[in-house]
Protein backbone atom coordinates (compact mmCIF):
# COMPACT_ATOMS: atom_id res chain seq x y z
CA UNK A 1 0.00 0.00 0.00
CA UNK A 2 1.16 3.48 -0.80
CA UNK A 3 -0.14 6.04 1.65
CA UNK A 4 0.37 9.73 1.15
CA UNK A 5 1.74 11.82 4.00
CA UNK A 6 -1.59 13.64 4.33
CA UNK A 7 -3.47 10.34 4.51
CA UNK A 8 -1.21 9.03 7.27
CA UNK A 9 -1.70 12.24 9.26
CA UNK A 10 -5.47 11.94 8.95
CA UNK A 11 -5.42 8.30 10.06
CA UNK A 12 -3.30 9.14 13.11
CA UNK A 13 -5.47 12.11 14.07
CA UNK A 14 -8.65 10.08 13.70
CA UNK A 15 -7.12 7.30 15.80
CA UNK A 16 -6.20 9.76 18.56
CA UNK A 17 -9.68 11.27 18.43
CA UNK A 18 -11.31 7.82 18.57
CA UNK A 19 -9.21 6.82 21.58
CA UNK A 20 -9.93 10.09 23.37
CA UNK A 21 -13.68 9.89 22.80
CA UNK A 22 -13.99 6.18 23.58
CA UNK A 23 -11.96 6.41 26.77
CA UNK A 24 -14.13 9.08 28.40
CA UNK A 25 -15.04 7.30 31.57
CA UNK A 26 -15.93 8.39 35.05
CA UNK A 27 -12.63 8.85 36.86
CA UNK A 28 -14.22 9.11 40.29
CA UNK A 29 -16.18 5.87 40.20
CA UNK A 30 -13.90 4.04 42.64
CA UNK A 31 -14.97 3.50 46.21
CA UNK A 32 -12.05 3.79 48.59
CA UNK A 33 -12.77 0.81 50.82
CA UNK A 34 -10.29 -1.76 49.56
CA UNK A 35 -12.86 -3.49 47.36
CA UNK A 36 -11.44 -1.94 44.19
CA UNK A 37 -7.77 -2.02 43.29
CA UNK A 38 -6.18 1.44 43.13
CA UNK A 39 -5.41 2.94 39.76
CA UNK A 40 -1.88 2.37 38.51
CA UNK A 41 0.31 3.59 35.67
CA UNK A 42 -1.96 2.66 32.76
CA UNK A 43 -5.06 4.11 34.39
CA UNK A 44 -3.10 7.30 35.01
CA UNK A 45 -1.98 7.35 31.38
CA UNK A 46 -5.57 6.95 30.18
CA UNK A 47 -6.82 9.61 32.57
CA UNK A 48 -4.05 11.92 31.36
CA UNK A 49 -5.07 11.38 27.73
CA UNK A 50 -8.64 12.43 28.47
CA UNK A 51 -7.66 15.19 30.93
CA UNK A 52 -8.53 18.07 28.54
CA UNK A 53 -11.99 16.60 27.97
CA UNK A 54 -12.65 15.84 31.64
CA UNK A 55 -11.36 19.30 32.64
CA UNK A 56 -13.94 20.90 30.38
CA UNK A 57 -16.68 18.57 31.64
CA UNK A 58 -15.65 19.34 35.23
CA UNK A 59 -16.47 23.00 34.60
CA UNK A 60 -19.99 21.96 33.57
CA UNK A 61 -20.56 19.31 36.27
CA UNK A 62 -18.50 19.37 39.46
CA UNK A 63 -19.17 15.68 40.18
CA UNK A 64 -16.79 14.72 37.32
CA UNK A 65 -13.26 14.30 38.64
CA UNK A 66 -10.15 14.92 36.54
CA UNK A 67 -7.77 12.97 38.78
CA UNK A 68 -8.46 9.67 40.53
CA UNK A 69 -8.13 9.86 44.31
CA UNK A 70 -7.79 6.06 44.59
CA UNK A 71 -4.37 5.64 42.98
CA UNK A 72 -1.05 3.91 43.63
CA UNK A 73 0.92 7.13 44.07
CA UNK A 74 3.97 7.87 41.95
CA UNK A 75 3.12 5.28 39.26
CA UNK A 76 -0.30 6.83 38.66
CA UNK A 77 1.16 10.34 38.68
CA UNK A 78 3.86 9.34 36.19
CA UNK A 79 1.27 7.79 33.88
CA UNK A 80 -0.99 10.81 34.22
CA UNK A 81 1.87 13.15 33.33
CA UNK A 82 2.83 11.14 30.26
CA UNK A 83 -0.82 10.92 29.26
CA UNK A 84 -1.15 14.70 29.36
CA UNK A 85 2.08 15.32 27.41
CA UNK A 86 1.99 12.56 24.75
CA UNK A 87 -0.84 13.88 22.51
CA UNK A 88 1.00 17.20 22.12
CA UNK A 89 4.21 15.37 21.29
CA UNK A 90 2.38 13.31 18.65
CA UNK A 91 0.82 16.40 17.10
CA UNK A 92 4.15 18.23 17.00
CA UNK A 93 5.74 15.21 15.35
CA UNK A 94 2.97 14.94 12.76
CA UNK A 95 2.85 18.59 11.76
CA UNK A 96 6.46 19.70 12.16
CA UNK A 97 8.39 16.64 11.03
CA UNK A 98 11.05 17.74 8.59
Amino acid sequence: MDFSRKGIKQIILLSILAIAVSSCSDVGSHIIDGANAPDGYWSGFGHGLIAPITSFLNMLDSSIEVYSSNNTGWAYKLGFGFGVIKPFEWLLYIFFKS
